[in-house]
């Protein structure tokens, strides 16, 4: 076993300065397993002669803890920058599962970039902290078959499977098309994927990449910059518009033009490429009282609120969509005291959804039965800010409780909202991303 010496780097340049993550902590390098054909460090390191994709060189879990010990606390690493830290060879030395358990210890964010499967193995299921662990799964293939012909690493279908569950476990999660070679996907099947982001990387081609990954068609790869042939703006924007079955898009890009561009008009987190989800709740100081499942606010949490008197197609819009979310396992908060609202919890108590009950009034005494199984399988939390002396809902209490739905919440969904009204007014004023489902209310 070789020691890889050089498992912390920062990357500088034009590079680091446009990732939000550019320091990554490898546990395994100097080669990788999946020895990956288009792989950018395979050609980095491959003219020095430092590429061994059957025995790649292990850190030291020693230097490792030495290192994070010095690392500031809430800080991000990338784990598998260059190499994946989930190779093979893990089975055998363990080495990123003991680097997970330190990362947790000293509260250091960690950014998971894999093609494997391994990552959702309940073994680092168990140990992975859902406060601290993002994860990417890369999927550049949707046909096992080919896929092997130009990657060693786990099959794509099994990568899906393992997206799905880590998605289904509450995990921050995301497929990461990387590099996006769309000749190789079947946007049906990558579309029905239930994960709620993806990120998206196109190839970059340099000399190396086009004798080792003949597989793909390069003339329209005519963009050179930072010493690689891209794709141009317009071509990439046309197969942009393949992926449509996720609620969070973002592009991991090079290009500066490009990079501009996505990250004003595309990107769901304007700031942060990588869209990393973080705690939008500090339930450790939590100022309220509850019911049920507390780890519900851990989630990727939408908001929906809708005014009184909403027409009927209003509802049966605002129905629809819960099924939709219900089917997806993804979390609605809001206080559920309209027409509408009423209407979204009915599905998504039936559908088995996930939800966020927020009172305007005191904590019920005990669980009302209509609440009860949900509660009891984890799938429902109610909460409120309202001591016992609140008895009455008031529409003072109302706008403060919608006003708490919306601090808690990641984004927002309107099923319609009256002008001049109290849902208009607290949209408004509110800066994050929200999409209206019946603007008119006809």
């Amino acid at each position: 076993m070789k020691e890889f010496k050089s498992f912390y780097k920062t990357v500088e340049g034009k590079e680091g300065q446009r990732c939000h993550y550019p320091t990554r902590l490898d546990t395994y390098g100097c080669g990788c397993f999946h020895d990956c054909k288009y792989c950018y460090a395979k050609s980095l390191l491959s003219f020095r002669k430092l590429w061994d994709p059957t025995h790649p060189s292990v850190a030291d879990i020693k230097k490792i803890n030495a290192k994070l010990k010095t690392i500031k606390r809430g800080s991000v690493l990338r784990l598998g920058g260059m190499t994946d830290c989930f190779q093979p060879c893990e089975k055998e030395y363990n080495l990123t599962y003991e680097t997970i358990k330190l990362l947790n210890k000293y509260g250091i964010h960690y950014l998971i970039v894999t093609k494997s499967d391994l990552v959702a193995d309940d073994r680092y299921i168990s140990v992975m902290d859902k406060n601290f662990a993002h994860i990417q799964i890369t999927v550049t293939c949707t046909d096992d078959r080919l896929a092997s012909t130009y990657e060693h690493a786990t099959p794509p279908s099994k990568r899906i499977a393992a997206i799905e569950k880590l998605e289904r476990l509450g995990f921050d999660v995301q497929i990461r098309l990387s590099p996006f070679i769309p000749e190789y996907l079947d946007f049906e099947i990558i579309n029905k994927i239930r994960c709620r982001k993806a990120i998206i990387e196109f190839l970059r081609v340099n000399a190396f990449i086009k004798n080792t990954f003949p597989l793909a068609d390069y003339s329209k790869y005519s963009h050179k910059e930072g010493g690689y042939y891209h794709l141009e703006l317009n071509d990439k924007l046309a197969l942009l518009r393949n992926i449509t079955g996720f609620d969070e898009i973002s592009i991991c890009e090079d290009c500066a033009e490009a990079y501009e561009y996505w990250k004003n008009n595309i990107n769901f987190n304007k700031e942060d490429c990588c869209n990393l989800r973080f705690k939008s709740a500090d339930i450790s100081n939590k100022d309220f009282r509850y019911i049920g499942n507390i780890d519900l606010l851990k989630e990727t949490k939408t908001a929906f609120l809708c005014s009184g008197m909403p027409s009927d197609n209003t509802v049966r819009a605002s129905e629809k969509w819960a099924a939709d979310m219900a089917v997806k396992n993804r979390c609605i908060i809001s206080g559920f005291q309209s027409k509408a609202e009423k209407a979204v919890l009915n599905i998504v108590l039936n559908e088995n959804g996930k939800a966020i009950m927020c009172l305007a009034n005191k904590i019920f005494k005990s669980c009302p039965d209509k609440f009860k199984k949900a509660v009891n399988e984890n799938h429902l939390l109610i909460i409120s800010y309202f001591d016992d002396s609140h008895i009455k809902i008031t529409r003072e209490n109302a706008e403060l409780r919608n006003k708490k739905v919306l601090d808690l919440a990641d984004k927002i969904v309107v099923g319609y909202a009256k002008q001049t009204g109290m849902t208009e007014k607290l949209v408004h004023s509110s800066k994050k991303p929200c999409f209206i489902l019946n603007k008119t209310n006809e």
